[in-house]
């Protein structure tokens, strides 16, 4: 395959795990290497559904803070009909978009460019989630399957994650949250697919509609259900 129909997808969430990403996602990358972005770090500011999935992974420029962690992952080579095939995966374009970084190979320091995911966009009302433990499991797990180095697998294992409340108050407002917020969850990943094109993208007026769905269903939780129930998404405040 000609080299220009190649290019270097930067992995850092759970498509680090080879089960994940390969087995279950059907990829098969030509070459892969392990890999930093200087510029930006790890940031679960990519939200999803309260009380069960809330923050998914992300990227944000590296701040001044001595605890934060470049961003460490695996750089996968990838041809383009394995690229699209994870675009579509990741959910075509409706949670992330595609931008391009450079990173620096871990076992040499070379820097080249990848291609790589961070949040579509912001949203004021919507701040950073906890993972869930489910979720940050299979990230850990795939730094661990990759090796990437000790002190970044520790920097993960600090992170801390949304872990559900055993009360009956709060159960109960999970159970009432999910009766109505699934369903319509499940129909956005199936519009999803159905409607993305060859590119992995769908419609601007797809985007529209998921964002007012997304922030109507994060607001319900933020300003009544949270209050009432508990939080749905690890956060004190």
């Amino acid at each position: 395959m000609d080299m220009d129909e190649l290019r270097w997808y930067f992995a850092y969430g759970s498509n680090m795990c080879d089960t994940v990403f390969c087995q279950r996602r059907g990829i098969r990358p030509r070459q892969l290497k392990l890999a930093r972005i200087e510029s930006h770090c790890l940031d679960f500011n990519v939200p999803f559904l309260p009380y069960s999935e809330p923050g998914m992974a992300g990227l944000r420029r590296l701040g001044s803070e001595a605890s934060e962690f470049p961003v460490h992952g695996v750089a996968y080579l990838l041809s383009d009909e394995d690229f699209t095939r994870m675009i579509r995966s990741e959910g075509a374009g409706v949670a992330y978009r595609v931008i391009s970084l450079v990173a620096h190979s871990l076992t040499d320091d070379k820097s080249f460019i990848v291609s790589t995911l961070i949040a579509r966009r912001k949203y004021p009302l919507l701040k950073s989630r906890y993972p869930s433990s489910r979720y940050m499991g299979l990230i850990i797990q795939g730094a661990k399957e990759q090796k990437i180095p000790i002190a970044y697998q520790e920097y993960l294992a600090r992170i801390p994650v949304f872990l559900p409340s055993e009360s009956l108050r709060w159960r109960i407002g999970r159970w009432v949250f999910h009766q109505f917020w699934r369903p319509i969850s499940t129909v956005v990943q199936k519009g999803t697919r159905e409607l993305s094109n060859h590119r992995g993208q769908v419609p601007g007026w797809y985007l529209t509609l998921f964002d007012f769905l997304l922030v109507s269903m994060w607001v319900q939780h933020d300003f009544c259900f949270s209050i009432i129930f508990g939080r749905g998404d690890g956060r004190l405040f």
